[in-house]
């Protein structure tokens, strides 16, 4: 019986990659900013630490035709989730200064847990197998928006602190999902371990860390428009714009004119929705017709801008390579 054969049509954007950064901005809106932005903050950093090689992998993948050598990248790329998501349970120990806090902990694994499935959403992608991808970020989306909802302000109410069992739950769920789609799809990771990813790193690091910083920069320079937001939404909104922006690679001039040109009409966008609250007359409009969320509207036009900005700055190109 014939194997049979996954036909894809190569594209630059994977619209999948915003789906976790819209999930953020549906809970928090929904009233769970705090947890969002833990669940994110545990998820980033555990990353960097691991030296961003889940983001990575997307960059070796483009350099290795070969899928023993991707298998072998995806082999160090999960013991480093383990390591980085390690090493970050140390910082909070001594940022605690000894003492072990449970949340913290169950917030750190729920990070490592979703950068795992990172790396299997990646290695789906490497495989060919585009729709198998799909689906387990569909799923883990899913599964990340109901057990950021589960939780609870309380710390008593479940059987984990903050009722955290359900996105614990959730997080292994979405992991051992993507590693059984990926190694039904993949097959064993038979590859020797190579140091393809390691080599990545730095470009990762960076593309993984930009946003973030510029917002702490944005907060720092903006401070009456950032902190007047009530939410986390704004982040989310200007995340999602970055996600969807990702390549393996930066663009060259031929192929990054759309690109360029989209991302230059975004960040327009977000100027622009910015400063309509501070239009005469827009401001009372907004406040009567969207109450409190009129507040989100000069933060989220910002960090759109910043995220165009960011977009084009790592994957974004004006020359050609000859």
């Amino acid at each position: 019986m014939k194997k049979r054969r996954i036909v894809r049509r190569a594209r630059l954007m994977r619209p999948t990659d915003g789906l976790l950064p819209l999930v953020f901005i549906l809970v928090s809106a929904l009233g769970r900013s705090s947890v969002a932005e833990k669940v994110y903050l545990s998820t980033l950093f555990p990353a960097l630490f691991a030296l961003a090689s889940a983001r990575g992998l997307r960059i070796a993948f483009s350099e290795q035709p070969s899928m023993r050598k991707a298998a072998g990248s995806v082999k160090l790329a999960l013991a480093l989730q383990f390591i980085g998501a390690q090493a970050f349970l140390v910082l909070d120990l001594i940022r605690n200064r000894g003492q072990f806090v449970l949340s913290n902990a169950i917030f750190i694994a729920v990070g490592m847990l979703l950068n795992i499935e990172h790396v299997f959403y990646e290695y789906l992608f490497a495989t060919g197998d585009d729709a198998s991808a799909v689906r387990v970020r569909v799923i883990t989306a899913a599964l990340a928006a109901a057990g950021i909802m589960m939780t609870s302000p309380a710390s008593g109410d479940g059987a984990l602190p903050y009722a955290l069992e359900w996105l614990l739950g959730g997080a292994a769920m979405a992991a051992m999902v993507a590693a059984v789609i990926g190694r039904g799809v993949g097959g064993r990771l038979r590859g020797r371990v190579n140091d393809r990813v390691l080599r990545c790193a730095p470009p990762a690091i960076v593309q993984s860390a930009i946003y973030p910083l510029m917002w702490m920069m944005a907060l720092m320079l903006l401070r009456p428009v950032m902190f007047d937001a009530l939410t986390a939404v704004p982040f989310f909104a200007g995340l999602t714009v970055y996600e969807l922006s990702r390549t393996p690679f930066r663009r060259d001039g031929r192929e990054s004119k759309g690109f360029n040109i989209a991302m230059l009409i975004i960040a327009l966008l977000g100027v622009g929705i910015a400063s309509l609250h501070y239009v005469p007359g827009a401001q009372g409009y907004l406040f009567n017709y969207i109450r409190k969320w009129s507040h989100e509207v000069p933060a989220a036009g910002v960090m759109i801008a910043v995220a165009a900005v960011c977009g084009f700055g790592m994957y974004g190109g004006i020359w050609r390579r000859e």
